[in-house]
């Protein structure tokens, strides 16, 4: 099961990696390296300590989907949020 992106990277076999600077990839930090943006701090207010889809996100952030998903995949890049089952929490490093 994918949970983040460091399982994704983590089942590359390393013979084919290429040499990436795999800790770049991903962040292994409990915050994230740079402060979050005005409307990525909003995204995670939302969220709270619940989990939310993305149409419940898109209606409070009054947001469309596309730039929603464009916000919550920088938030899962940099490990503040993890999305399971179509639903988004907090991710437990945070």
């Amino acid at each position: 099961m994918v949970l983040s992106a460091k399982d994704i990277i983590d089942a590359i076999p390393s013979t084919k990696k290429f040499g990436l600077k795999v800790k770049k990839l991903y962040n292994e930090s409990k915050a994230p390296s740079e402060p979050l943006t005005e409307q990525e701090q909003k995204i995670v207010d939302l969220i709270g300590e619940g989990s939310k889809n993305i149409d419940e996100l898109s209606l409070e952030a009054d947001l469309d989907i596309t730039e929603l998903s464009a916000v919550l995949f920088s938030l899962e890049v940099a490990g503040v949020i993890i999305c399971t089952d179509g639903k988004y929490s907090r991710s437990k490093f945070n």
